[in-house]
């Protein structure tokens, strides 16, 4: 099976102020399969956050490496990084970041809207994907209309 997202020995370390610092991940070596659904599991304060951080190419690693479709990522630019996370990578966070101006299919729509796809195409890609996760009928509904699994 191809693996989409692996990473080597990877590392983040936050300096407080020397000698203080804390690891929140610690040599992580990891292999996801593409098409395999894959959790990350583990007590308050272990890291995982700070590893989706670094395989969604939000963080640069302290040390180690992070591939992407066995392409190594976390040492390029951060215009590099954005770029691709922005056409390649969804990211979920753990709180919502939604508009609540605007309806459910508006916020799905606008990481498309940050390439050259078009107001239409976004919007009807964002129903499809809407659709498919079974929330077809609450795409018109705003952000506080949405129950919080909805949203």
């Amino acid at each position: 099976m191809t693996t989409v997202i692996r990473t080597e020995d990877v590392w983040k370390t936050y300096n407080l102020g020397s000698p203080r610092h804390v690891d929140a991940v610690k040599g992580a070596s990891i292999e996801i399969p593409k098409g395999v659904i894959t959790g990350i599991g583990g007590p308050s304060g272990s890291g995982k956050t700070t590893l989706l951080s670094l395989i969604g190419l939000l963080t640069k690693p302290s040390k180690g490496k992070v591939f992407i479709e066995n392409k190594e990522l976390s040492a390029l630019s951060e215009v590099f990084r954005t770029k691709f996370r922005r056409e390649r990578i969804g990211f979920i966070f753990q709180a919502q970041y939604l508009i609540p101006q605007l309806t459910a299919t508006e916020n799905v729509a606008i990481p498309k809207l940050c390439t050259d796809t078009s107001r239409g195409e976004a919007e009807r890609l964002a129903r499809e994907k809407l659709s498919s996760l079974g929330l077809g009928h609450r795409l018109d509904f705003r952000v506080a209309e949405l129950s919080g699994g909805e949203q």
